[in-house]
């Protein structure tokens, strides 16, 4: 992945890191993994939302709903971006 020098010391905690040019994003030396902040159980206990071909989104809710229901939203045109 090609990098630029740009400075990602303001964004990254320990300084150090360099700036993606393909998503202009900084990508740092020292990241948190996504284990140390909510682990497998925590990632299976959080709601779900996908978006569906009609424009519209699925949410599903594993600790509050049952696990076959989906619950099927539509957005409005003032939802839409």
């Amino acid at each position: 992945m090609p990098h630029t020098t740009m400075d990602c010391s303001k964004v990254c905690k320990n300084g150090k890191g360099v700036m993606s040019l393909s998503t202009g994003v900084c990508i740092c030396d020292s990241v948190t993994s996504v284990e140390e902040v909510c682990d497998g159980k925590c990632r299976y206990q959080i709601p779900k939302v996908t978006v569906n071909p009609n424009g519209g989104y699925y949410y599903y809710d594993p600790i509050n709903a049952d696990p076959d229901v989906v619950e099927t939203m539509s957005l409005s045109k003032s939802d839409k971006i």
